[in-house]
């Protein structure tokens, strides 16, 4: 072999040691990426081992992260679920109480109207009756005929009581023969009667009657007006006169009339001037 030849395949024996150095040095580097490579393929592919090699986020961090993210609007019925929920459940009982406060507020202002207003009517239909009343007393104590005086002393006892009913009663007699004697009449030509006080039993009622008279002794006929104040009581539901307060009768004694009284004639020996006395005169 020529030195030319020698030389030749020295350099291809050196070219191709140095390429296999260069391809085992390529191979090492080749297998020390692919060991790199695995222990993080492995992390990744294992989330606990991940897990334990890396520090957790305390739940507490985690919650709070998720209380600052923002909140959806909510619907017209969330506050009122949420206040039920919290403190504001007291609300509802608040108001059914002012609820229950007020309608039985309502219900005692309607009573109380009520009785107010039935008071009042009883007051007024008490007022009519006593006032209807009297009137009656007036025509039928200053209507009369010596001819007919049964009827007429029943009729004026039938209206009254207490005080007057015991006068009128007691002088019942006494009147009987003096209106007898000289034949007296009387009807009844005009009476006002007006309420002036009282409650549902007791009333005062003013009366101004207008009587015409006349008797045998005096056959003129003359007219007479006779104010007065008439008490009257509710006896039974009936209203009667108790007292009949005239100026005309101030000169009689309404407790025990015995006898004539003044401006009266006796009855035995009646005097030819002297005027018929009348009821309430």
């Amino acid at each position: 072999m020529s030195d030319d030849a020698a030389q030749k395949k020295t350099n291809e024996d050196d070219s191709t040691a140095g390429a296999d150095a260069v391809g085992s040095a390529d191979t090492a580097a080749t297998e020390k990426i692919e060991a790199a490579a695995e222990p993080a393929a492995e992390s990744k592919a294992d989330p606990s081992k991940a897990d334990a090699g890396e520090p957790k986020t305390p739940e507490a961090k985690v919650s709070t992260a998720k209380s600052a993210q923002p909140t959806p609007p909510r619907t017209p019925q969330a506050p009122v679920a949420a206040g039920a929920g919290s403190g504001g459940g007291s609300l509802p009982l608040i108001a059914a109480f002012t609820a229950g406060v007020l309608l039985v507020a309502a219900i005692a202002t309607g009573v109380w109207f009520f009785l107010q207003n039935r008071t009042h009517e009883n007051e007024l239909a008490a007022r009519d009756e006593a006032t209807a009343a009297a009137c009656e007393f007036g025509k039928a104590v200053s209507s009369y005929d010596a001819a007919n005086l049964g009827d007429y002393f029943d009729n004026v006892k039938s209206r009254s009581t207490g005080q007057w009913g015991q006068f009128f009663s007691g002088a019942a007699d006494t009147l009987e023969t003096a209106m007898k004697s000289v034949n007296a009449r009387s009807t009844l030509d005009e009476i006002h009667c007006a309420y002036e006080s009282g409650d549902e039993n007791k009333a005062s009622i003013v009366l101004i009657i207008t009587q015409v008279r006349s008797n045998s002794v005096v056959p003129q006929p003359d007219m007479l007006t006779v104010p007065g104040v008439a008490e009257m009581e509710k006896k039974d539901g009936k209203w009667l006169v108790a007292n009949f307060d005239s100026p005309t009768l101030k000169g009689l004694n309404p407790v025990a009339p015995t006898g004539p009284q003044p401006d009266q004639t006796e009855p035995e020996q009646p005097a030819p001037d002297a005027e018929t006395p009348a009821p309430g005169n």
